[in-house]
């Protein structure tokens, strides 16, 4: 593997380690965020920043892939959207398909999600 390869792996593993971490803080704040207390607002807070942050490293990966790898990432109003849709896709001689459609479909709604709750 070439250095700029060896690179890009390691970067995506870090990636990878950050996401994990996130899932994890969002998995311990959830049980405390459903109870009714006085800190209960400050656990829906830390659940709803970490799910945004688990979107927001996802798509720094998918950036990623598309600048190295596809050396092309969309541009315009629908970017985000078609970024999802340019990982679903598979390139022969470059890379497989990183994710399947129906991620595409399930990451978007959970983007859109994120947007429409002023997360």
């Amino acid at each position: 593997m070439n250095a700029p390869n060896r690179e890009l792996v390691e970067r995506i593993r870090g990636e990878l380690q950050e996401l994990e971490g996130v899932v994890q803080r969002a998995l311990r704040a959830w049980p405390k965020a459903q109870r009714t207390s006085a800190e209960q607002e400050f656990y829906i807070d830390s659940v709803a920043l970490n799910l945004q942050s688990f979107y927001a490293g996802v798509e720094r990966l998918f950036e990623l892939i598309a600048r190295r790898i596809d050396q092309a990432l969309p541009v315009g109003e629908t970017w985000h959207r078609d970024l999802l849709s340019q990982m679903a896709q598979d390139f022969p001689d470059t890379r497989p398909a990183v994710i399947s459609h129906d991620n595409v479909l399930g990451l978007d709604k959970f983007r859109s999600s994120l947007q429409t709750s002023g997360t």
